[in-house]
């Protein structure tokens, strides 16, 4: 059985970790594992370490093969042990008495909560209180659940750590997402746990308590007492603010603010730096003369990339214009080009073309052009100029990136290659999707979250363009359940297909579940789900999960589970029929598997190829490069009934079209649920 809660401590010279276990020991929490994780400490540190550790039967110490350093040891300590919840402790903190049991509680009472955190009291080398500052403080006067966006948006505009240093977190094992971790703390140098925060809050509320639950330890040794961490924290808030905005977890207009704050204090730590030759020195005056530079220096140019004219295309365009000095549609559908005015141009380019793309851009010079998709709207210019050079500046340095919901899309603009035209790096400024909202009506909500008049988001552009661009024949609009322009919930990320299975099983479901493939919403949903006597999460792949699994040999006994999800597994899996034998095995009698992969309304007969394993191939035939079949819906069916399973395909349709519009579940949609019959 899992913990219910894991804690790791990283390591490294450690001199406080027995102060540190001992404030462990007295957690009153009885289930709990504990990792000290040493990551190269000299002999004489790791014999203390082992000393230190030896009184408590729940420590485990384990030291890393090679030396990761402490952004690299932080992130594998989120991946250890079985808890339920996760904390990183670090060995020179302190907690009060009790905090992780409070803490457990709360986010047992609120399973929307993805994170719980304090405020945290300041302690020297010696354990002695020091006196609070402005980045410690509470930011609020009691204990309260909130949006972890809002406590996103308090972070990046106060440049505080309102989110806790890694001693004030607890954080809820199934909403960490590795690859997001990956992306938020990839060239970060000191300010990682925040970027940890900001991936893992961006998905859920928190839990703030405004008393402190733990103590912070500056001193000389530690990174947040070395003179120079005022220089590297300064360009970690610029890197964690690009992609908070790229995660859609901070708005246009709290990203301005962050801005206005945040460029005074580069230019006056460049400055700084630059006395005293500070490694940094050469860092913090590029990005601040790139920034100042887009914010309002030379002429600025903006692209509006479109594919076939429209009004919105135009629309956007002319709004653009109102704030940039040229603008310029560049249309790929000659056939689709308006005439040009004064005000805006618009001249044919085929911008899948790399080469012609680079030159179409090159053509209006060196200085900043901000590229748009078409359809999309330029709101608050000034962050996004600033924003744009960083985000080219400290990614790919070699390319420039269309962003969507979902990331970048690199395929669009790849401008450096064999055959591809070189231009310069600073022509560009590369801008968010979430500059464009959508659209909000009042009447949708997200039966996921629970969340009224929510946004949902399109479907990121590069999965809409990629397939057919790659050469696949099957358009993805006629998949059978896909909502291209109300994609994703923006509170919760409920995909339309996560949707639509809660409206199937929320006022069914019960007993022992299996869901295969997880996805964070639905996941976090039947976990909660009052009915649900336990959960096990299963994927080949994803970390975080219950257990690595193969699903045509699954390792669980014959009639383990009522309910089996799987969804958007099978298309990938050599032999579906065995892995859809194996989920008929594991089912009770009486239970049932919520089915559900890629079947398109455009196939006569499915099609498929196990043998092909070139993505570029796979691209090409099946539409993703790691599908290896689409499905019609009757050959679905057909497969679910030769793995012993009865298959009622249920039309989402049926629940009436108010139901499937509020939900923003397409009326095509349908679900394919094998049945297990008695034993």
């Amino acid at each position: 059985m899992p913990a219910r809660i894991t804690v790791s401590i990283p390591a490294y010279e450690s001199k406080h970790l027995e102060q540190c276990l001992a404030s462990l020991a007295v957690q009153g929490v009885d289930d709990m594992e504990c990792f000290v994780v040493d990551d190269g400490s000299s002999a004489a540190s790791l014999e203390r370490i082992r000393r230190a550790c030896a009184p408590y039967s729940f420590v485990t110490l384990l030291q890393n093969p090679e030396r990761l350093g402490a952004r690299g040891n932080f992130m594998h300590c989120l991946t250890l042990g079985s808890g339920e919840y996760v904390k990183v402790l670090q060995h020179d903190d302190l907690l009060e008495p009790g905090a992780l049991a409070e803490m457990i509680e709360h986010l047992d009472e609120h399973p929307e909560a993805v994170l719980a955190t304090s405020s945290m009291k300041l302690i020297d080398g010696a354990g002695n209180r020091r006196p609070d500052e402005w980045w410690n403080s509470p930011i609020c006067p009691s204990d309260v659940v909130m949006s972890g966006r809002d406590l996103v948006a308090i972070t990046v505009q106060t440049e505080g750590n309102p989110m806790g240093s890694p001693c004030a977190a607890v954080i809820r094992r199934s909403a960490i997402d590795q690859g997001t971790l990956e992306f938020m703390l990839n060239g970060v140098d000191r300010a990682f746990d925040v970027a940890a925060w900001v991936a893992i809050a961006s998905f859920g509320d928190v839990i703030y308590f405004s008393a402190p639950r733990c103590s912070f330890r500056i001193h000389d040794e530690s990174l947040s007492g070395q003179s120079d961490l005022g220089y590297y924290l300064t360009a970690d808030w610029g890197t964690i603010l690009e992609r908070a905005i790229l995660l859609g977890a901070v708005t246009p207009a709290e990203a301005t603010i962050a801005w206005e704050t945040y460029l005074p204090r580069v230019r006056q730590v460049a400055d700084s730096a630059q006395v005293i030759n500070h490694p940094m020195s050469d860092a913090l005056h590029d990005r601040h003369a790139l920034a100042m530079d887009a914010l309002g220096g030379g002429r600025l140019t903006g692209i509006v990339l479109s594919d076939g004219i429209s009004e919105t295309a135009l629309h956007t365009a002319y709004a653009a214009r109102t704030m940039l000095d040229t603008v310029v549609v560049l249309e790929r559908t000659p056939e689709a080009i308006a005439p040009s005015t004064d005000e805006v141009k618009v001249v044919p380019c085929d911008w899948f073309d790399e080469q012609a793309l680079g030159e179409a851009i090159a053509a209006y010079g060196t200085g900043p052009v901000v590229l748009l998709a078409a359809g999309e709207e330029l709101v608050a210019p000034s962050a996004l100029r600033a924003r744009a050079e960083f985000f080219t500046l400290d990614f790919h340095a070699e390319r420039a990136l269309v962003t969507t919901a979902s990331g970048p899309d690199e395929r669009i603009l790849r401008l450096h290659g064999e055959g591809v035209a070189e231009v310069p790096l600073s022509s560009f400024a590369i801008r968010s999707l979430y500059e464009r909202a959508p659209e909000q009506v009042a009447n949708v909500g997200c039966p996921v979250c629970g969340a009224e008049a929510v946004q949902f988001t399109p479907l990121a552009e590069m999965y809409r363009h990629e397939p057919a661009s790659a050469g696949f024949a099957h358009p993805i609009d006629a998949w059978e359940l896909l909502n291209l322009d109300q994609y994703e919930c923006l509170h919760c990320s409920a995909t339309d297909r996560d949707r639509a299975m809660w409206m199937y099983a929320r006022n069914e479901l019960g007993g022992d579940v299996l869901d295969i493939a997880p996805a964070r919403a639905l996941s976090q949903a039947v976990r909660s789900h009052p009915a649900v006597r336990s959960y096990r999460s299963a994927d080949a792949e994803m970390t975080g999960v219950d257990d690595v699994i193969d699903i045509q040999a699954l390792p669980y006994p014959d009639h383990s589970f009522d309910w089996v999800f799987c969804s958007h597994v099978l298309e990938h899996v050599p032999d579906d029929v065995q892995a859809l034998r194996e989920l008929q095995r594991v089912l009770k009698p009486n239970g049932r598997a919520v089915v559900l992969a890629p079947v398109s309304l455009h196939l006569d007969a499915t099609i498929e190829d196990p043998t092909c394993i070139d993505p570029a191939e796979r691209l090409r035939r099946f539409g993703q490069d790691d599908h290896i079949r689409v499905y019609t819906g009757d050959e679905l069916e057909r497969r679910i009934g030769m793995a012993g399973l009865r298959c009622d395909v249920v039309s989402v349709s049926d629940w009436g079209i108010d139901a499937c519009t509020r939900s923003a579940v397409p009326v095509t949609g349908r679900l394919y649920i094998g049945h297990r019959g008695d034993a």
